[in-house]
């Protein structure tokens, strides 16, 4: 499955992106993504798992939201 991650301040990407690698999810910046109006940017957090949807969505939600994503 695949999140989404939207980071409002890029300093917080880099943090959350070596947690979710630590947590064996891939992750893909999406350059071509960054907000052109300010410091948004987007990625992408890939894991094969066993989990429905929305407790993937859940476990994701709660790895990167303290972490500023």
């Amino acid at each position: 499955m695949t999140a989404e991650i939207i980071f409002l301040n890029p300093a917080d990407m880099n943090p959350t992106i070596a947690e979710l690698i630590e947590l064996d999810f891939d992750v893909e910046v999406l350059d071509d993504w960054v907000d052109d109006e300010g410091p948004t940017i987007w990625i992408l957090a890939n894991a094969i798992t066993e989990l429905n949807q929305s407790a993937f969505f859940d476990r994701a939600k709660t790895i990167v939201e303290p972490l500023g994503g």
